[in-house]
């Protein structure tokens, strides 16, 4: 019995360690659920937090779900530059408040040092969303998300 234990906590352990390596690699985006943790480590790692705002009733929120989300330079931008969380716009309507969101989506990026750097209202496609958050972080650093996402793409940008 405890073997199998064992077992099941190594299987779980490596499950949960490349959780996040499997979610860039597939081209996802690794979401956070909770603001405030994922405001914490956007500060420890020096990364802006990226929050998507939407509702389960929205229209525009999963037509930017399955198209500008799922994009593998999307994906790859966010995943290297980026801390993301995702909130439910009835769920968290205190935060909502505070960020200003009066449409849906509404994508904010916000600054380890807490200011807010871009916002998007409203519904954005892939090519749009990826210059806006090239904007948001070093050129350095945007350019070696650019490059690794175009490879993954096929493209020659």
């Amino acid at each position: 019995m405890s073997r199998r234990v064992a077992a099941t906590a190594w299987v779980l352990g490596l499950l949960a360690a490349g959780t996040a390596a499997l979610a860039e690699e597939a081209g996802r985006i690794e979401w956070r659920r909770e603001v405030m943790e994922a405001w914490q480590s956007a500060r420890t790692s020096k990364k802006p937090l990226l929050i998507y705002v939407s509702l389960e009733s929205c229209g525009h929120c999963r037509r930017m779900e399955r198209e500008t989300l799922v994009d593998p330079g999307v994906a790859s931008r966010v995943g290297q530059a980026f801390v993301a969380a995702r909130i439910d716009g009835e769920k968290d309507a205190s935060l909502v408040k505070r960020l200003g969101v009066r449409i849906y989506p509404t994508t904010v990026i916000i600054s380890p040092d807490n200011k807010v750097l871009d916002a998007v209202a409203g519904y954005i496609d892939a090519d749009g969303l990826r210059a806006r958050l090239d904007g948001c972080v070093p050129p350095k650093v945007a350019g070696a998300a650019a490059t690794g996402a175009d490879k993954a793409k096929g493209s020659s940008r």
